[in-house]
């Protein structure tokens, strides 16, 4: 695998950068639905309503394939002309609806063609996607379902934040969604994939920029996380982020950047700083020499199973938008908040909420402070981002960068004396003292060869090219 290169830039909507179709799906499926046109017409045409047309849009846009799924006929091609019917697959009996999975799926391969090893991605309810799944799964295919956790108003506001406009502007949906493809397939290119010690060593420039983020882990990796789940667990993607959104509805701008949340936080962090490392440290918990949350252990095994992929994106304001539409389509198994419950999210979900805490207290925190001990050290507490995520809907990456800039909201709003530039989030002086000692402390870059970017041992020639 050859590592090196500057992260993928990624313009707004009104960018001009060209882009190239490249989607984590082969092939896109969108269920019928019960408003029907009184005359005969196109499959595309035939059915009505705004969530049929938000998913056809999505699928005329993605440039895949794409077949409707109907309750009577099983797969419809767009141009197929049929009359209304009445059918709801929701109101069949489970003999029926088994069949119907098994009968698409014959369809399909007939369409299509094998769809071993292919990611079939599915615009419909639970009705018609819970049949498919099995049938898919034994032929070698991939199911996704990037809506399938979403009410039916959630579903139709995914679809206007995802192509909006739907109607009046064909070119803007066919950018909003090109621009999500670009950002999927950069997060998931293995060619971009660096380990920690490459990623430290590559240094801060083109990363002091907000944009997207996402971690991978090696087989054996996998087997730790499965050890300590005590549950099955791939190699590959387990988590993905953003780091410097602009935060809505209070327009506020972040100071977060891809460099300060993955080398600060993730690599060389404390857990209460970082989503992330709490997550694995609670799923490692159990496996030998891995029990603590901030163990020189837990940064070793990082060095050695996993792998980030970085890539900016210039506009802030749209970061957060652009970061759901990718989660919903890669659906990392470690992203906890706004993903669908699975087995390993409720085991996972158990855990953090059982995590021991530093100054024994019973995890509730006020805005500023946790424990008293938390106070004296000038920090909010391991508890506030907890708090936090109860209160708010999210959790913070950096607990004491949220207090500082919720500090700095209520002085403006109470209309404090501020600087004439409207003042800035200042971390207190303990947190801002450790963290530079630090960044002080961290070891040295390690040398990378210039041909094939692995560390170089201490003769400074690489083994590999010579």
């Amino acid at each position: 695998m050859r590592h090196g290169g500057r992260p993928l830039d990624v313009k707004g909507r009104g960018g001009r950068n060209n882009w190239c179709m490249a989607v984590a799906a082969d092939l896109v499926l969108i269920g019928c639905a019960k408003s029907t046109s009184a005359q005969p017409a196109r499959a595309a045409e035939l059915f009505t309503g705004a969530l049929f047309t938000g998913r056809r849009a999505f699928a005329q846009a993605s440039g895949l394939p794409w077949y409707i799924l109907s309750a009577q006929y099983g797969v419809l091609a767009p141009g197929d002309v049929i009359g209304p019917y009445d059918l709801c697959l929701a109101d069949q009996p489970r003999a029926y609806r088994q069949a119907w999975g098994e009968f698409v799926c014959a369809q399909l391969a007939v369409l299509y063609g094998d769809p071993s090893g292919r990611t079939i991605e599915v615009h419909a309810d639970a009705a018609y996607t819970d049949p498919l799944r099995l049938p898919l799964e034994k032929r070698g295919a991939r199911l996704a379902t990037p809506t399938g956790h979403l009410g039916l108003g959630q579903q139709q506001a995914w679809y206007r934040n995802l192509s909006a406009p739907t109607t009046d502007d064909p070119a803007a949906v066919d950018r909003s969604v090109r621009e999500v493809a670009a950002l999927t397939a950069a997060l998931t290119d293995p060619a971009r994939a660096r380990t920690p010690a490459e990623f430290l060593a590559a240094g801060q420039d083109g990363f002091n920029r907000p944009g997207l983020y996402s971690w991978w882990v090696d087989g054996a990796g996998a087997g730790d996380l499965a050890d300590g789940l005590g549950m099955t667990f791939a190699p590959g993607l387990i988590y993905a982020g953003q780091a410097g959104a602009t935060r809505w509805p209070s327009g506020q701008r972040s100071t977060n950047t891809l460099w300060g949340r993955i080398a600060r936080m993730h690599l060389s962090g404390r857990a209460e700083f970082s989503t992330f490392r709490r997550t694995l440290a609670a799923a490692l918990r159990d496996v030998p020499g891995l029990d603590g949350e901030n163990a020189p252990q837990l940064d070793a095994w990082i060095g050695r199973h996993l792998r980030v992929i970085a890539v900016a994106v210039d506009d802030a304001d749209e970061l957060g938008r652009l970061e759901d539409a990718v989660l919903a389509a890669l659906d990392p198994p470690l992203n906890l908040r706004g993903r669908p419950t699975t087995a390993l999210r409720a085991r996972l979900r158990e855990r953090r909420g059982s995590r021991p805490s530093r100054n024994g207290d019973d995890g509730e925190a006020s805005l500023g402070a946790g424990s008293a001990g938390d106070v004296e050290e000038g920090i909010v507490g391991e508890s506030y981002a907890s708090a936090v995520e109860a209160v708010r809907g999210h959790c913070p990456e950096d607990p004491d960068q949220h207090a500082a800039e919720e500090r700095l909201a209520c002085h403006r709003h109470f209309g404090a004396a501020l600087p004439s530039d409207g003042g800035r989030p200042a971390l207190t002086r303990q947190v801002a003292a450790r963290r530079d000692r630090q960044s002080r402390a961290q070891p040295p870059a390690p040398k990378l060869c210039s041909t094939c970017r692995m560390e170089l041992p201490l003769n400074g020639r690489c083994d590999n090219c010579q």
